[in-house]
């Protein structure tokens, strides 16, 4: 199997060597860069694109939000992780909406950025039970969304439905290419056109505008 390549920015040097020991001690995976803001990490990766991209939310320079969007343009391949220490409804929709796979605590501890890695890799998003389905919630109370996720004219095939239910289950993207019977590449059709129908640019963007729209429940 692939190493997992990882690309780090975090300001705070002794929490960036830790979280290195840390991802460098899991299975396949390997920081290559490591950076003190997203914009020295952005201008340091070359030839080689990392798969994930741990970005901290406060840094200088640029902060995680648009050094997410920079990276979406520049690496739309790479899965972005932000991490902070100040989690809020605001800061994660932020977060989610301008194409991060998920919003992390830094007090989330080991097990949850080894889950998150995990994540990312097999379904592209990772829904952290404490953080996202409260913020889910959140925004189907106030109505704290983007307008473009209110369209009552979006409609979706039997088979998008099915593959929806199944990403927000958190089936990756082989079994749901098992369970309907179709190729991985057309898993990833559906998604990209769900993607483009919504407006969005992550998976869990996708099932935050389901939720809303009264399409799945979590």
């Amino acid at each position: 199997m692939n190493t997992i390549k990882i690309g780090i920015a975090e300001d705070q040097q002794i929490f960036r060597s830790g979280l290195i020991t840390l991802l460098n001690g899991l299975p396949r995976v390997n920081v290559i860069y490591e950076e003190e803001n997203g914009a020295e990490l952005i201008l340091a990766i070359k030839d080689s694109i990392p798969d994930i991209l741990i970005l901290n939310h406060n840094m200088p320079e640029i902060d995680g939000i648009k050094a997410t969007k920079e990276a979406r343009e520049k690496f739309p391949l790479a899965k972005i992780i932000i991490l902070s220490s100040e989690v809020n409804n605001k800061n994660i929709l932020d977060a989610l909406e301008n194409g991060a796979s998920v919003y992390l605590s830094k007090d989330d501890g080991h097990t949850e950025i080894k889950k998150a890695i995990q994540g990312v890799i097999e379904n592209n998003f990772y829904i952290n039970e404490r953080v996202s389905k409260v913020l889910i919630n959140n925004m189907m109370e106030k109505g704290k969304i983007n307008s473009s996720f209110y369209s009552n004219t979006v409609e979706f095939s039997k088979d998008e439905l099915k593959i929806l239910n199944l990403i927000s289950q958190e089936y990756t993207t082989q079994q749901i290419a098992d369970h309907i019977y179709k190729s991985t590449r057309t898993v990833e059709k559906y998604r990209s056109k769900m993607f483009l129908k919504v407006n969005v640019q992550s998976s869990v963007g996708l099932i935050i505008y389901a939720v809303k729209n009264n399409l799945i429940e979590i």
